[in-house]
């Protein structure tokens, strides 16, 4: 406090904020009778006093404060005495310009936070994902180094130094390396998924979920194998380039993998949704209303119900029953018992698939097509060949223009033939496939081999094993007893592959549409 009212002075204290940036004069009595004019030396002196340092800005709200106070002693009812009654600013410091720490960031596409919904659209929450996954030589994102701030300066003319930075927050763990000019990218050695753990970011080969698949987790995009202790949940995804392991259920989810799929509980789906694609093998304990596409074996042990499946190896079930649906593995099927009681369709096919054989009847008749217009092109132009000489510059013209599209037909028509091959070699099964019955086939199950297809009316215990054999130069299927070695011709008719579908998206009727081939029941 600076003086009192027997003295007659109107300073009655310097208030320094605690951030040394900021100095208020109090006053006491300001435009009352009797009080004596504030003067700036009275005021610079109060400052003085206080250590707050005398600068030409300070000397000019010094000035303001004279006048206010002049102001109010001649006009004590003018509304400026209200600015009187509170701490008046006359003096202000800089404050340091903080630098910037040095920091991690990830690049954009490995940014986990749910990005911006434009106005009006909607952000599909199943398809987000928490889990960062890269490839070999992904820039996973960059050391941004630390910028130095400046110095700022108090009221009483002291430096503020600006606060001491930090470097780069995080530390790169094996299969991390910097790069670029100035070795502050991040580059991934090997692909995995990423993780920042304790202030340093690893990459593992194996990307492991200790419980669900749902909103926590996210939708899984990676390039590792992937082990999930708990259940994929209906409407997420999981897809990467390795093997996925699932400890209890696959429920109607998006589930694509380059290698195997090996699931302790079942696989279901639901209302037509949920499929599970593989390079590899796909085992699981039961196959629920789904759609399985395997590159390898499908491996189950209870029950395949009301399901779309298809394998390029063996569908294996020794203690197992199929109803339902459509499945078809190109090396053979085993199981229990096929089809019910109640004669659900039931479609138990092997060999060659049948929408393979229908693509490749119709890549066929193309390439006679094809041929038909590459002759008739030919042959018009065959004529005008046998006159070249004479022929005028327009109509020679004409002549090779009509040679070269003759020319472009037939090397299409090598290009249908030869991926005609390759899908047919591609199709075949390596052995002779059969379908093995260890217990009972009952009636309305349709068992393919192939194009030729029997439909089973009655009931036929097993242990039975269906195949194709030459029977008298005939190509039939037939009904092996495994117990007695008996051998049944079954009636059987060939396809009208013709009439097949091809488009796997046509979904579970896709092998029931066509009866053009339905025999007799068998019995």
């Amino acid at each position: 406090m600076m003086g009192g009212s027997e003295t007659g002075r109107l300073i009655k204290a310097v208030v320094v904020s605690k951030d040394r940036l900021r100095a208020h004069v109090r006053l006491s009595g300001a435009g009352a009778p009797g009080q004596q004019p504030l003067s700036a030396d009275e005021v610079l002196a109060a400052l003085q006093a206080s250590r707050v340092q005398i600068t030409d800005a300070v000397r000019a709200r010094v000035a303001e404060l004279v006048a206010l106070c002049e102001k109010v002693a001649a006009a004590p009812n003018d509304p400026a005495s209200v600015q009187l009654a509170e701490p008046f600013l006359v003096a202000e410091g800089q404050p340091a310009v903080e630098g910037e720490d040095g920091q991690f960031v990830w690049a954009p596409e490995l940014n986990t936070h749910p990005p911006a919904a434009d106005e009006g659209a909607q952000i599909d929450h199943f398809a987000l994902t928490a889990i960062r996954s890269v490839t070999a030589g992904a820039v996973v994102g960059h050391l941004a180094l630390p910028k130095d701030g400046q110095p700022g300066v108090d009221v009483h003319g002291a430096e503020i130094p600006p606060r001491k930075l930090k470097g780069a927050p995080v530390r790169l763990g094996p299969g991390l390396r910097p790069a670029g000019t100035a070795g502050t990218d991040v580059v991934a050695e090997t692909g995995g998924r990423l993780a920042e753990e304790n202030g340093t970011i690893r990459i593992y080969d194996v990307l492991e979920i200790r419980g669900d698949v749902d909103f926590n987790s996210g939708s899984i995009e990676t390039v590792v194998d992937v082990k999930v202790h708990g259940t994929v949940r209906a409407n997420f995804h999981v897809r990467t380039t390795g093997a996925l392991t699932v400890d209890r259920l696959i429920e109607a989810a998006a589930v694509e993998v380059g290698g195997s799929v090996a699931v302790r509980g079942g696989i279901v789906g639901r209302e037509g949704r949920g499929h599970v694609r593989a390079g590899g093998n796909v085992s699981a304990s039961f196959i629920n209303e789904t759609r399985i596409e395997a590159g390898g074996d499908v491996l189950f042990q209870k029950e395949i119900l009301n399901s779309q499946l298809r394998a390029d190896g063996r569908l294996a079930g020794e203690h197992g029953t199929i109803i339902g649906g459509s499945v078809h593995a190109r090396e053979g099927v085993h199981a229990r018992v096929l089809g019910s009681e109640a004669g659900v369709t039931t479609v138990i096919a092997c060999g060659t698939d049948v929408r393979v054989l229908s693509r490749a009847r119709r890549m066929e008749q193309q390439v006679r097509d094809l041929q038909k217009a590459a002759d008739q092109v030919r042959q018009t132009i065959q004529p005008l060949m046998a006159n070249l000489k004479r022929l005028l510059p327009a109509q020679r013209e004409q002549v090779t223009e009509l040679m070269c599209k003759a020319d472009e037909i037939e090397l299409q028509v090598g290009q249908i033939q030869e991926l005609r091959e390759k899908m047919l070699a591609d199709a075949t099964p390596r052995g002779n496939p059969s379908i093995i019955a260890d217990e009972v086939i009952y009636p309305g199950v349709r068992l393919r081999i192939g194009a030729r297809q029997v439909n089973v009316g009655r009931l036929l215990h097993g242990p039975l094993k269906i195949e194709v054999r030459k029977v008298d130069d005939v190509t039939e299927i037939v009904m092996v007893n495994r117990r007695t070695a008996s051998v049944t011709v079954l009636p059987s008719q060939e396809i009208d592959v013709e009439t097949v579908p091809t488009d796997d998206k046509r979904g579970s009727r896709e092998h029931e549409t066509n009866e053009s081939a339905v025999s007799r029941p068998v019995g």
